[in-house]
């Protein structure tokens, strides 16, 4: 178990974060799972195809002549209409940081090129890394948005950073025991397709973060 982050009851140091009822509320994301299905989807028809044929199998209308940092807002504002409150602000600031990260943003000084970059990143690591990403994040914002409040009152500012950090570590560590497994027993190529995976992908995850 990392330092900062237990799955049980707190520690006698009093600052051990409580992950029961964080994976209590991902496992109730039956909404996001639709999301999730959609994104990965999304994601698998671009490294396929390429990115306007693979955006448009899955938002047919989705005007691709603009900019592309607008068409990840875009494609982000699609993908979460129907999640609203904190749990919809959660998804898509995750979702944009994916987006944006596989398409290279701040890995060089040439200007981001969002098309091309995702493109490249989907044809050479796959759909499944870019779930990875996603769901990494997701994970990890809806605790840490709801903790650290309490969390900085307990360890002290000058702590809270390797706190969020470790956190960060062991939800990108649990996201990807999931896929790895999901990947290996055939599931994540039903998740293009199954609407219920995407739910059922999330409350693995959520398990997996208190076992």
């Amino acid at each position: 178990m990392q330092d900062g982050v237990r799955k049980g009851k707190t520690g006698q140091n009093g600052h051990r974060l409580d992950l029961r009822k964080f994976a209590e509320d991902l496992s109730l994301d039956g909404e996001t799972g639709g999301a999730i299905v959609d994104f990965y989807a999304m994601s698998t028809a671009i490294s396929i195809r390429n990115f306007e044929k693979g955006i448009h199998e899955i938002f047919p209308d989705l005007d691709l002549a603009r900019p592309g940092t607008e068409i990840v807002s875009a494609i982000v504002e699609r993908l979460t209409k129907n999640i609203s409150g904190l749990k919809g602000d959660i998804l898509r600031k995750a979702a944009h940081e994916a987006l944006l990260d596989a398409a290279g943003l701040g890995y060089g000084p040439e200007r981001l090129d969002v098309k091309a970059g995702l493109e490249k990143f989907l044809k050479k690591r796959g759909p499944r890394k870019i779930l990875e990403l996603l769901l990494s994040r997701y994970v990890f914002n809806t605790i840490w948005v709801r903790s650290q409040d309490a969390m900085r009152q307990q360890v002290g500012g000058r702590s809270l950073g390797k706190h969020m950090l470790t956190l960060e570590r062991f939800c990108v560590s649990a996201v990807k025991s999931v896929l790895d497994e999901w990947e290996t027993e055939g599931k994540l190529e039903g998740l293009t397709r199954k609407k219920r995976l995407g739910a059922l992908l999330i409350r693995t995850i959520a398990s997996r973060l208190v076992e």
